[in-house]
């Protein structure tokens, strides 16, 4: 099996340049890894401030950010975090309802950020729709869904992209092309879409070196 689209190393390296550009996106990343380091561990206030800080800075849309907190806690506390795979994502994403909602709803994007920063990078790597994007543009016909397991899949998708590509590079890495891939796909798709306004500045106003690199992304 080859992938429809070939994933060069080119890309992914364009990509982490392109990153390099994007001060708010890099300010983000680095406080919440600070936040890691400085705060430890996963009692409910700590993870009251990191149910918080990824919310806040990614956009996550969980509203009721002390009651997640809880769930978090409690989920983790329970959890062997030197061995536990993809399912620990999506235990944490399903924040149980509250009194009077009908059913609960899945938090995977805030889930799979929570874990990438809070427990392992590498073993949880982020899963948005710009990167479902990319992952269906590269596998095509190889690319698998499962409703009831979305993460897992995403993560067995990603694998095969990794896979198939021959590219060695980091999840870290990788989730940076498959954002920038997809936001950009997106934007050129449809100029009022809506992104990132640090990355849709980036993509309409680049520079000839930011120019270069868009053309090795796309």
């Amino acid at each position: 099996m080859a992938l429809v689209v070939p994933l060069p190393v080119e890309k992914v390296e364009a990509a982490n340049q392109l990153y390099e550009r994007l001060d708010q996106w890099r300010l983000a990343d680095q406080a919440l890894w600070l936040l890691a380091d400085r705060c430890p561990g996963f009692a409910p206030e700590a993870c009251v401030l990191k149910v918080v800080a990824v919310n806040a800075l990614y956009g996550t849309n969980v509203y009721a950010t002390t009651r997640m907190a809880k769930y978090v806690a409690n989920v983790l506390a329970g959890a062997d975090l030197g061995t536990a795979g993809a399912e620990l994502v999506e235990r944490l994403a399903a924040l149980p309802p509250s009194e009077g909602q009908k059913r609960e709803r899945r938090h995977i994007s805030f889930a799979s950020k929570f874990a990438h920063f809070f427990v392992d990078d590498d073993r949880f790597p982020i899963m948005d729709s710009h990167a479902l994007r990319m992952l269906k543009q590269h596998l095509g016909r190889g690319f698998s869904e499962n409703p009831s397991h979305p993460y897992v899949e995403f993560v067995s998708n990603l694998q095969q992209l990794k896979r198939l590509s021959g590219v060695t590079r980091s999840n870290r890495e990788l989730d940076r092309y498959l954002w920038l891939a997809g936001a950009y796909a997106s934007w050129k798709k449809k100029l009022t879409v809506s992104i990132n306004a640090e990355a849709r500045a980036l993509f309409a106003q680049p520079s000839d070196e930011v120019a270069a690199l868009l053309d090795v992304l796309s």
